[in-house]
């Protein structure tokens, strides 16, 4: 819902500024690098591993990497390599969750303008840095000094924490839950342009220029933030500087509004949220550290050839949640059913995966997962119908910490398993354990509603603020 004092702002600007834009920029650049990144690790772990000389067995990995001497190299140094990305994980994921316990509150009285700022600077940051190391051959493990800049300004949770916070200022109940997806719209088309974009920038003038390009991109991003996107929230004392956002009382506050007692609040519907939210994270931040490995590794897929079936699978979840937010919600489908229907097809994707050894197993998989992506968007708006505006930057802290925070323990169970049963071991524990994650989610959603359709009578939720005041 849109606060008082934005209305006037939103009255002349929405129709040509959007958050999508930035959103779209900043995954497209995303996109663009992240595939070639694992790969440059790849690449120096093995140069670093044989020999700094020996760089004509390790360009295997790049001109022929489906033949068994790759396969053979590869099984030495992609448990080496899977190590260096598990820690770029918790590089930007530790400090970034911690962040954000104490900036939704923030943002709530002072704005989210300067979180937005902050987010949006990490990556540009980042790849001004990787730009400059790349054009050296490096330790692999030197370059996760470019994620420390990202991880400070708040990383991929404080990105999204501004962002939804943003949206549900701008937003009412009525077509929330559809901007959301719109958002979510944004970033998968952002990684679709940028994994087609990213392999042929790479095939054509190196990791370098790649990193540059992507540099342009973030910076386009970053002056769209600083420029065009208005404050959606009217300070609440717009005479005085900005305090202190490390404040502790900040953090009492956004744990008092999700667990205290109070006339409105269910209090077990808002964690069910947070708890699936949490849960999907974690299965589909496990299968983005290994996906790359274990094509290349089951199929012997280069970056380009996985980048291309991974941007298809997009395209069709772009489809997917388009296409089904309006048509299941015009038939008459809750946001409950709508989020069962998008459980159902991202476990089926996920099954498919694990049990994947022929190429055309991987579309088989994304054809599956066509609605993967109408999951997160009606528990997000879920989520957010369930506290006033007022409150809305708190329980999106408390959202996104947790998800960023469970991941960083998860990643490395999604990383042993696959260090130790990578293939040829059949079928993938790794994908086996995504579909037990996401069954589990079904049976929370099941639940969830029949607990929601036993409520005859929801009171309002009472806003922290106004419960203390009364």
């Amino acid at each position: 819902m849109e606060s008082e004092g934005s209305t006037g702002i939103f009255s002349k600007w929405r129709r040509y500024n959007l958050i999508e834009i930035p959103v779209f920029l900043d995954l497209c650049a995303s996109g663009m690098t992240e595939t070639v990144f694992s790969d440059l690790i790849l690449y120096q772990t093995c140069r670093i591993t044989l020999n700094e000389t020996l760089t004509d067995t390790c360009n295997l990995l790049h001109n022929n990497s489906s033949s068994q001497a790759a396969r053979d190299l590869e099984q030495l140094i992609q448990p080496r390599a899977s190590y260096i990305l598990l820690s770029k994980s918790l590089i930007e994921g530790i400090l970034p969750a911690i962040f954000s316990l104490f900036l939704g509150p923030w943002s709530d009285r002072y704005g989210r303008k300067p979180i937005l700022i902050a987010a949006f600077t990490g990556p540009f940051i980042r790849f001004v840095m990787l730009s400059i190391l790349s054009v050296w051959n490096l330790n692999p493990w030197i370059y996760l000094i470019a994620s420390i800049p990202r991880a400070l300004l708040g990383g991929v949770c404080g990105l999204m924490l501004s962002i939804f916070c943003y949206i549900s200022d701008i937003t009412n109940d009525g077509n929330r839950a559809w901007r959301l997806a719109c958002v979510e719209n944004s970033l998968a088309a952002g990684l679709v342009v940028g994994t087609f974009l990213g392999p042929f920038i790479f095939q054509r003038f190196g990791y370098t220029t790649l990193f540059i390009a992507a540099t342009f991109t973030s910076g386009l991003t970053l002056f769209n933030i600083l420029f065009l996107i208005p404050e959606s929230v009217k300070r609440q004392e717009p005479e005085h500087k900005w305090k202190n956002p490390f404040d502790v009382s900040l953090v009492k506050k956004l744990f008092q509004t999700a667990t205290r007692k109070r006339p409105g609040l269910d209090r077990s519907t808002l964690w069910s949220c947070i708890l699936i939210l949490s849960l999907y994270v974690i299965a589909i931040s496990g299968e983005i550290n290994t996906g790359f490995l274990f094509a290349n590794a089951r199929l012997g897929w280069n970056v380009v050839q996985y980048s291309e079936v991974s941007a298809i699978c997009t395209v069709l979840a772009i489809a997917g949640v388009s296409l089904g937010m309006k048509i299941f919600r015009r038939i008459g489908f809750s946001e409950l059913s709508v989020a069962l229907v998008g459980t159902i097809s991202i476990f089926s994707g996920s099954m498919i995966t694990a049990f994947t050894f022929k190429p055309w197993h991987m579309y088989l998989a994304g054809g599956c997962g066509v609605f993967s992506a109408l999951l997160t968007p009606p528990i997000r708006s879920i989520l957010s119908k369930s506290v006033p505006p007022a409150d809305v930057g708190k329980v999106f802290s408390l959202t996104t910490s947790v998800e960023s925070t469970l991941p960083l323990a998860t990643n490395s169970l999604y990383t042993f398993l696959y260090a130790h049963y990578m293939p040829p071991y059949y079928p993938s524990p790794v994908y086996l354990l995504s579909g037990f994650i996401f069954l589990c989610i079904l049976l929370l959603i099941v639940v969830l509603d029949r607990k929601n359709a036993r409520t005859i009578n929801p009171s309002v939720y009472t806003s922290l603020v106004e419960d203390v005041i009364n």
